[in-house]
């Protein structure tokens, strides 16, 4: 199912620096049956063979900067680097890459800078709902809350069984609208899936995930 339209990214702007990181909260423990990957990486692949699952070995003080080197005046609701926080923290928690789903969130935003029919205020990260013909998609009350539905979304995609607790509909009003479920293992597989046509999709935010490694 598709969810979303492809937005073109933002060119390049000139360098802001960044504040210290939101604290993480320690990560909640998988059911029997998804287990959470645990090994960390930072290792992209191409052609969008990138896996979905795995833990990322960087940090959010480095998505914020490669993103406000990028647009130092993006449209978020919250700080850029708050915002890389609450990608660190959920993403570990529900066994997908931070970086992936930044990387994501940088396509569908514009690198923040919006111009489609999502508003920023919105805190709607992934055009969850936004499915075209000016459809804004859902909002969310705030930007902690749109992450949290941003990865619950993904679990959707990538997992038969959410790896935690709160990765449900409750946090993505969308959740069960993806079928079927665990159907992603690599970016590419979310082509024409998560983006119609879009058939380059996974490896459009895959080079966006290569450029957060080698910042």
């Amino acid at each position: 199912m598709a969810e979303h339209r492809l937005r073109q990214a933002a060119t390049a702007h000139q360098p802001t620096t960044t504040t210290s990181a939101l604290p993480l909260k320690q990560a909640a423990a998988p059911n029997d049956s998804a287990a959470v990957p645990t090994d960390s990486t930072v290792v992209v692949l191409t052609e969008g063979q990138t896996p979905l699952r795995g833990v990322w070995s960087g940090t959010a003080e480095r998505l914020a900067a490669h993103l406000s080197t990028i647009c130092p005046s993006s449209s978020f609701t919250v700080p850029v680097l708050d915002l890389a926080g609450y990608y660190v923290r959920y993403s570990a928690e529900a066994g997908l890459r931070a970086d992936l789903l930044w990387a994501q969130m940088i396509h569908e935003t514009g690198y923040g800078m919006y111009g489609g029919s999502v508003a920023p205020e919105q805190n709607n990260y992934a055009g969850i709902g936004a499915t075209g013909g000016g459809e804004p998609g859902i909002s969310f009350p705030t930007a902690e809350a749109g992450v949290m539905a941003h990865v619950a979304h993904m679990v959707a995609y990538v997992y038969e069984e959410s790896p935690t607790a709160w990765a449900n509909v409750t946090a993505d009003p969308r959740f069960d609208f993806v079928n079927p479920r665990g159907a992603a293992n690599v970016l590419a597989d979310l082509n024409g899936r998560w983006a119609v046509p879009g058939s380059t999709y996974g490896q459009s935010i895959e080079r966006i995930a290569l450029a957060i490694n080698t910042y």
